[in-house]
């Protein structure tokens, strides 16, 4: 089984670089429909090149990760099935702002939020702002949504379109368990818009990593 993990394409939110609202309804721009289009091709180009099953595109339940699956769906003819536990961390009382307003309203986060993105803070330690969900029960979340989407095996790839938070969770849980990854540690993973990464699962029933943050074109060259 192949698992690919996709970060939405561009929405009005990634220009304005806001933190996620609760309403997570900014939809894409005509540059992320674009690359949603482009990710489907590659991938069903893929599919019908090993001739495997996908059925679902699993998708956080904002609107620009339905509508870049719905993209995917579409070439694929397969249903989007949207998962409320692929979600964005709960963002409290940063909803909707800026970063550069982050930096003003909740200086000690914003500086921690600095250092974090440059791979040399643990994000457990976050000085966590009213309301904003701890990290630790957002990780467990995501991760049981994963491991259910991953006991139905009515399918050879997986297709999950989210958040950079929860693509993150995601990855890092993998790498704890097959790779070492420190358990107490969870860092920084540049993933870029529109960006896929790819696991598959191997005859020993443990997973590796073959791509991370790469440009939808590597999936045809796997």
């Amino acid at each position: 089984m192949y698992l690919f993990i996709i970060r939405h394409t561009e929405s009005e939110k990634n220009i304005k670089n806001q933190f996620s609202s609760t309403n997570d309804d900014e939809n894409l721009t005509e540059n992320g429909e674009s690359d949603a289009i482009e990710i489907a091709n590659e991938i069903s180009k893929f599919i019908t090149k090993y001739s495997l099953k996908c059925n679902n595109i699993y998708a956080a339940n904002s609107v620009r990760s339905i509508k870049t699956a719905e993209k995917i769906a579409e070439k694929l003819n397969a249903e989007v099935t949207v998962e409320e536990n692929l979600r964005s961390t709960r963002p409290g009382v940063l909803e909707g702002i800026t970063k550069d307003e982050v930096k003003n309203s909740h200086p000690e986060y914003g500086h921690q939020y600095y250092l974090f993105e440059k791979g040399v803070f643990n994000v457990y330690d976050f000085e966590t702002p009213e309301d904003k969900e701890p990290k630790r029960e957002f990780e467990k979340r995501v991760n049981n949504c994963v491991s259910k989407i991953l006991s139905d095996k009515n399918e050879d790839v997986k297709v999950i379109v989210a958040h950079r938070s929860s693509i993150t969770a995601i990855l890092l849980d993998f790498a704890r368990r097959f790779y070492n990854y420190p358990v107490d540690f969870s860092g920084y993973i540049p993933l870029e818009l529109g960006c896929v990464s790819v696991l598959k699962e191997t005859e020993r029933n443990t997973w590796e990593i073959i791509k991370v943050n790469e440009k939808c074109s590597v999936i045809n060259k796997l």
